[in-house]
Parts: C-alpha cells; sequence; structure tokens
C-alpha cells in the first residue's frame, strides 16, 4: 500500500519544516547525503547527523532531544 501511496503523492513535497535526523555511524549515513535526498521530498529541510548507528534516539538521547528543541524552538 506504501507504493499506491508514493504514487498518489508523485511530485508533491512536504510543506511543513522539516527535521531529518540520522546515525552517523549508520549505513544511511555512511552511504547518503540525506539532507540532498530529503530536500527532494519536502520543502524546507534541516538537520544532521547524531554521534550513533541505527537507534538514533537510544545511542544519542542527550543530542537527540538539544536537536528537537532547537528545530521546535524550545
Amino acid at each position: 500500500v506504501d507504493l499506491v501511496h508514493d504514487e498518489a503523492d508523485a511530485g508533491r513535497k512536504v510543506a511543513c519544516p522539516t527535521l531529518a535526523l540520522w546515525g552517523r555511524e549508520s549505513f544511511v549515513g555512511q552511504n547518503y547525503d540525506v539532507l540532498a535526498v530529503w530536500r527532494d521530498h519536502a520543502v524546507t529541510v534541516t538537520g544532521k547527523a547524531l554521534p550513533s548507528n541505527h537507534y538514533v534516539p537510544e545511542e544519542a538521547p542527550t543530542e537527540t532531544v538539544a536537536a528537537l528543541r532547537g528545530f521546535l524552538g524550545s
């Protein structure tokens, strides 16, 4: 069903500000330009790699909270 939803949204971008967080040591962090990928799908994207692998909030909780607070403005 995800492919059907993706097809229905083809060419549309997320309009609200988007925060992307990923693990610096993860497959994604080592093999993709995450912000570039997300810019294909969202109008305004910010984010960064955090010192973790796949489980970002569990492996870097302090950094995750700091990034969320900065993004949400609190």
